[in-house]
């Protein structure tokens, strides 16, 4: 079975968001210590102290584990259209279009603002899309394009109607679907 481009980017930010699960569901939970009333013994102190030497030596350990978790994230995010606002994002993914149909010699006729909406707890789907005229190859050759960017792109739907037969000249609706960071949409106030 052949995967696509994206879906590996989709396995791989699973894998990544498994690993994050795991670690937060097998993180041992770490309890106060309760300080006792003292027994005027002088073994105590020696084993509060001990305890807490081995408390403070796993420390490193569990800091190397958060700072891989953290690079292999920020790894795994790079793929994200960067943007503060819903619109910035559209204008970005609508940029990207342009820039791809351009370099493809497709002639955009209209762009479209579809959607921002939430993809999950973390991410945010920002879709847009171009209605262009071109030739079956360039076509072809866009969508090509589009799957092989760095940022993490779907198309979300298309529609194609021929126009000229003998050219081979279609007419296309395209409309591509990013992921950004949730951040971006607005907060929800209120149950409605």
């Amino acid at each position: 079975m052949n995967l696509s481009a994206k879906d590996k980017r989709a396995l791989m930010l699973l894998a990544v968001s498994a690993i994050f699960s795991l670690a937060f569901y097998l993180w041992p939970e770490s309890s106060p210590v309760v300080v006792g009333p003292s027994t005027g013994g002088t073994g105590s102190p020696e084993n509060r102290l001990a305890k807490l030497r081995e408390t403070a030596s796993t420390l490193p350990t569990k800091e190397k584990i958060a700072k891989d978790l953290t690079a292999q994230l920020a790894e795994q995010e790079k793929g994200l259209l960067a943007a503060d606002t819903a619109p910035q994002a559209q204008a970005l993914l609508l940029q990207i279009l342009g820039r791809l149909a351009a370099s493809n010699g497709v002639q955009v006729r209209a762009t479209e603002l579809v959607t921002v909406d939430s993809l999950n707890d973390s991410y945010a789907r920002v879709v847009a899309g171009i209605q262009a005229e071109c030739r079956i190859e360039q076509f072809i050759n866009l969508l090509s394009d589009i799957s092989r960017q760095p940022e993490a792109l779907a198309t979300y739907s298309i529609n194609i109607d021929a126009t000229n037969t003998k050219e081979k000249t279609i007419r296309v609706r395209l409309v591509v679907a990013g992921v950004a960071a949730k951040k971006l949409l607005p907060e929800k106030k209120g149950n409605l």
